[in-house]
């Protein structure tokens, strides 16, 4: 298969701005929305029905601002968000982002905000990246936060990524963590490598004939901000896509029988004891098994 090109993949995708993007939502599956079908469904019909709000949190706010000014680039990052926030008169410090004042504040602002403490975090976290030669190599060159839109199987899906580029122009994806340790852990509680499939699925099916892989950028929100790239390979982008093809067909076939939307949790679970769980008691029970296979007890 022809390697695609950076210019081909700026031709191909658009530039919008994330609330045009978030506002296309209504009509578009994304991935978040399918993964969450995937997860809890009967969650997922909630919220579409409105019965459930879906939370925009401090956290998911950060990671934005984090996603514009290590990507995008300090100068656009100025222009779109608004750094600082009240001050609390009885201390003279800035009221923290999870207070009312904050809130308020926020509110009021023609943009969006982060306080002078995420700021500084921000600075921290560029400069980490910028620090980690793989992940200066991925972003050396690359096309940055684009939307595209196709078909698959009957779904309009949209996907937004965050950069497409390096030498091999790949996926990537910038992510925050708290410890970079963990992160191998985080990604698939947060279910990154279905997020990732399904950007590829929307790409291939739009004819942009990107490689199978992709790479996350993890960098950690707090000192020492050490970043680390970790690589999905073709193998787990394919079985994860089989997945999430399974969740379209399963998605058709709710849409077609509402009155009987699936809660997730219909057939009874059979529970396995996960190889690295210890014995009870641990070691102490472990001896004792022991002793008792040589009195025959077992």
């Amino acid at each position: 298969m022809p390697r695609v090109t950076i210019a081909q993949v700026a031709n191909a995708t658009l530039v919008e701005p994330y609330d045009t993007y978030h506002a296309y939502r209504e009509r578009f599956l994304t991935s978040h929305q399918l993964i969450a079908f995937a997860r809890n469904p009967l969650l997922y019909r909630k919220q579409k029905l409105g019965l459930v709000a879906e939370r925009d949190s401090e956290d998911f706010r950060f990671g934005r601002a984090a996603h514009v000014y290590i990507l995008e680039g300090r100068d656009k990052f100025h222009a779109d968000w608004i750094v600082g926030g009240p001050i609390n008169p009885k201390t003279n410090a800035p009221y923290g982002p999870e207070t009312k004042a904050y809130a308020e504040w926020r509110a009021s602002q023609p943009k969006p905000t982060i306080s002078d403490e995420q700021h500084s975090l921000l600075l921290g976290m560029d400069a980490g990246v910028r620090s980690n030669e793989d992940a200066r190599s991925l972003l050396e060159s690359g096309v940055v936060e684009r939307s595209l839109r196709s078909q698959l199987h009957g779904f309009e899906l949209q996907a937004r990524f965050d950069w497409i580029g390096g030498p091999a122009v790949e996926l990537c994806d910038l992510k925050t963590c708290a410890d970079l340790d963990d992160f191998e852990d985080d990604l698939w509680r947060y279910c990154y490598p279905w997020q990732q499939a399904f950007y590829l699925l929307v790409a291939h099916a739009a004819g942009i004939k990107l490689p199978l892989v992709s790479n996350l950028i993890a960098i950690e929100k707090q000192e020492p901000f050490r970043c680390g790239v970790f690589r999905l390979p073709a193998a787990t982008i394919k079985r994860c896509q089989v997945e999430l093809k399974a969740a379209l067909y399963a998605l058709r076939e709710a849409n077609a029988n509402p009155d009987m939307w699936p809660t997730g949790a219909e057939q009874v679970r059979t529970v396995r004891r996960p190889p690295s769980q210890p014995p009870l008691g641990g070691e102490f029970i472990q001896c004792a098994i022991e002793g008792a296979k040589e009195e025959s007890w077992l």
